[in-house]
């Protein structure tokens, strides 16, 4: 069951008890006992095959951190080999909950998950590699481990640079930000709107709903009204304001005059943010490869700065990128700069 994802609690629903026990021709044990005996046992099998794969090889470390339903801190602990012809095997090795989120815990969780994978003694000149977000607890909890680990690099994750470009990018254009919530409250929990959207327009889909922590989400939100500006804009204004306040504040980002040429621009402009977010989040791309997609996003030429509407500029954080990329041996050094 648990290779399968399948819940442990599930045995208590009678019928599927029943099933496993009509098709193994085996009593099924309370989950409660399953727990005690059996669970542990999974656990300690799993690790020492993960302990086993690893030994005798370099390996690197990413830590991230969420917030779960409950409003608790888990941190996630991935390893993973590395090889000189081909990528290694990755593991997710360590769930911790944290107390609070800090350069103190990370480091501290960072030691325990390498002290459970080496029980024997942390073998800190086989860690190479250190891969985490920019979030600054991150790179102070980078920073003091690399004293301790001295062949270490501590890289902060490039799409998540890209995502705060995104993410300024959203903060720099307030109205445009603001006509993309209001449509998507618009449709939210309203099956006639979303029918006569439909009728109206029955070759583009619904306006998409970006969510601010799936990374690039937002700028694709505004492709999608660049493209599609005058079939929403007149979807919209069919609607009668006074049937909800987001009906009535679409219409009115709609009717701004800069409005569709703030669209245009960021278009023109940032069009390859999310697809270089998208490409560079896949799994085993080789480093040229990940090289080769920031130099695209260079070669495009992107502003320095910007006028918004009032007429304020800015500069964006997006000034350059230098990658520099070496493989000796073992050693890797991966260092983008940027001012993000």
């Amino acid at each position: 069951m648990l290779s399968a994802n399948i819940p442990l609690n599930k045995l208590s629903n009678t019928y599927f008890k029943q099933f496993l026990i009509k098709y193994t021709g085996q009593n099924i044990p309370d989950q409660t006992t399953l727990r005690k005996v059996n669970v542990d046992h999974c656990y300690q099998e799993v690790l020492n095959e993960i302990r086993q794969k690893v030994a005798g090889k370099k390996i690197w470390v990413s830590i991230d951190e969420t917030t779960d339903a409950e409003g608790r801190f888990i941190a996630s602990v991935i390893i993973g080999t590395l090889l000189l012809d081909r990528p290694g095997e990755i593991f997710l090795f360590n769930l911790e909950q944290l107390q609070k989120t800090n350069h103190s815990t990370i480091c501290s969780l960072f030691e325990n998950s390498l002290y459970l994978l080496w029980p024997d003694g942390i073998r800190r000149n086989d860690v190479l590699l250190f891969l985490s977000d920019a979030a600054p607890y991150m790179v102070k909890a980078g920073d003091t481990l690399k004293v301790l680990y001295p062949k270490m690099v501590h890289v902060t994750c490039t799409s998540h640079g890209l995502h705060r470009v995104a993410e300024q990018i959203r903060i720099q254009f307030p109205k445009v930000d603001k006509l993309v919530a209001n449509v998507k409250r618009v449709f939210k929990k309203a099956p006639y709107r979303v029918q006569k959207f439909h009728t109206d327009a029955p070759n583009i889909s619904l306006p998409p709903e970006p969510i601010l922590t799936r990374w690039g989400t937002w700028i694709s939100a505004v492709l999608y009204y660049s493209e599609n500006f005058q079939t929403v804009k007149n979807i919209i204004e069919s609607f009668d304001e006074n049937d909800a306040l987001s009906i009535k504040n679409a219409q009115k980002y709609f009717k701004i005059t800069q409005m569709k040429g703030n669209l245009t621009f960021i278009h023109s402009n940032f069009a390859c943010l999310p697809i270089a977010i998208t490409r560079l989040q896949k799994q085993g791309i080789p480093l040229s490869e990940g090289i080769a997609i920031i130099q695209d996003i260079s070669s495009n030429q992107l502003p320095t700065a910007i006028c918004d509407e009032t007429g304020t500029s800015f500069e964006f954080l997006i000034m350059e990128y230098n990658i520099h990329a070496s493989v000796t041996g073992h050693r890797v050094n991966y260092t983008v700069k940027t001012n993000c």
